[in-house]
This record gives structure tokens, sequence and C-alpha cells, in this order.
């Protein structure tokens, strides 16, 4: 069953059972399958952008942290793990690929030998060069038709929206 499908088949449960809820209760659950489908949407397009440059989602964020590290000194593997939210054994993955990519290099820590660092390589910050504005006016396209005002409404609801997400998961 295809994403477009699924949200189908939910809207068809409601309209099936439409005294499970009020209709406050089913415009919430309509706005949340929308917003789902359109997030997929934009995550897909990003996907095949990366995908253009032989990069996994997880790759990617391994890039974008090392990208982060101000100071350039690059972070340890165990590091790069806990800020990627991932086992070591997934980073170790991660970094091995990146490294056969020529995307990152494996350095010596300078006061502990025994310790390395991953640091970007001038490979990794060109390539970032390219994803990171294409994927930018891809964004910039789909919001081509918004006004000023419509998109920063948009924005302050998303805001909104995710802070209720997140406050909602602690209860």
């Amino acid at each position: 069953m295809n994403s477009k499908d699924r949200y189908r088949a939910f809207k068809r449960y409601l309209e099936c059972n439409p005294y499970l809820f009020n209709e406050e209760d089913i415009l919430s659950i309509k706005i949340c399958l929308e917003f789902a489908r359109t997030a997929k949407k934009i995550l897909d397009k990003f996907d095949d952008n990366l995908k253009e440059h032989n990069l996994s989602k997880g790759r990617f964020i391994i890039l974008m942290i090392l990208f982060n590290e101000k100071d350039g000194e690059g972070l340890s593997p165990s590091h790069l793990a806990e800020k990627a939210m991932v086992t070591p054994g997934t980073v170790t993955g991660l970094i091995d690929g990146l490294e056969n990519m020529d995307l990152i290099m494996r350095g010596k820590n300078g006061e502990d030998r025994r310790k390395i660092k991953i640091k970007l390589t001038d490979k990794a910050y060109s390539m970032l060069d390219k994803v990171i504005p294409k994927t930018f006016d891809y964004f910039i396209k789909v919001m081509s038709n918004f006004t000023s005002n419509e998109k920063e409404l948009l924005s302050n609801l998303l805001i909104n929206f995710e802070s209720q997400i997140e406050s909602s998961d602690n209860e």
C-alpha cells in the first residue's frame, strides 16, 4: 500500500465511522494526515537529492554534524554517535562508508594518539556546496506561490504544531 492509498484508507475509515469522532476531531485527524503526507513528499525529494551523491540520510547527518563543528578539530566516533543519536556500531559503518568516499578522514588526537578524530575533507565541503543549495532551491520552489505573510503564518503554525507534539509525547 503506497502512502496515498494509506491516507485514503484512514479517510475512508473516518467516513465509515462518523460516530466515533466529532467534527473538530475529524478535522484534527485530517490535518495530521495531510501534514504527514506532505512531509513525506518533501523528505522523498530530499532523499532523491542525497542519492544523486551516493549519500544516505545517515551519512548526510554525520557530514552535517561535522560541518557544524566550529573549531574544525573533528569529533571522536563516540561523540558522533551521541550527536547523531545512533549506536557506536552504526556510526562505525557510516564513518567507513564516508571514508571510502573520501568525504572524511580519521586523524589522531594531538593529546592522546590512541584516540581518533573524524574530520571533513575538502571533497566533503565541495559536495555539501552542491547538495545543500539544491535542497534549498527545492524548498524555495515549493514555497514560491505563498506570500511572505502566508509563509510567516505557516512557519508559526508549524512551530506551534511541533511544540504541541512534544508536549503530547511527554504526557
